[in-house]
């Protein structure tokens, strides 16, 4: 009765809680000779951070570049990211993250600041910056957002110097206008008044 109140059809309900489950405990492979990925499916569903990133090191280092090792690297990020939710960063961690493509790594580092990670998103964003320091795209993306989280953290000495790497050492990119509208944002913030309103300026004719 309480659903009908609502308009909630049955029918639907029952398939959304059908997919989540199905979501919750994935099958990432049919191969039944890809013993290793098999292996990372049973300690997804039992086993601590530091046995699921071993296997996730197997799995990357034996089938780097199959369908399959999407699958396992998109159920590794669900596992990581609601382990962070009620427990500091663990260092097997690292060893993972640094077998990731720049673009997996820059994703997964965005979706842990979404989620409020800010820490461990800037962890994931050095580090592309330390391993990936001539792509320029995603390098671009790991500077402004780690500007992003030192603003937040009022730290504005260091937010500025991200917003004016992201200016200055890159060529125009996603974030470029943004930064360019920080810089004056975090000065006056910081009470930097004059210096603000120069950049403020600039940043206007920059749309001229």
């Amino acid at each position: 009765d309480e659903l009908n109140k609502r308009q909630i059809n049955v029918d639907d309900l029952r398939l959304a809680i059908a997919t989540v489950k199905k979501e919750r405990i994935p099958l990432v492979t049919k191969d039944p000779s890809k013993t290793l990925i098999l292996d990372f499916e049973r300690t997804l569903k039992d086993g601590s951070i530091d046995q699921v990133a071993n296997q996730g090191v197997s799995v990357l280092a034996r089938y780097p570049g199959t369908e399959d090792t999407k699958r396992v690297i998109k159920e590794i990020n669900r596992f990581i990211l609601t382990y962070l939710h009620t427990h500091p960063w663990d260092k097997s961690i690292d060893g993972l993250l640094g077998m990731y493509p720049s673009k997996v790594l820059g994703d997964f580092g965005y979706e842990l600041w979404r989620n409020q990670n800010a820490d461990d998103a800037a962890r994931v964003y050095e580090l592309i910056l330390k391993k990936y320091p001539l792509e320029m795209e995603i390098c671009h993306n790991a500077v402004y957002y780690l500007g992003r989280i030192a603003e937040d953290k009022a730290d504005y000495a260091k937010a500025l110097d991200y917003y004016r790497q992201v200016e200055e050492q890159y060529d125009f990119g996603q974030y470029t206008t943004a930064a360019l509208f920080k810089i004056p944002w975090v000065e006056r913030r910081s009470g930097q008044y004059a210096s603000a309103l120069i950049h403020f300026k600039k940043s206007a004719d920059f749309y001229k």
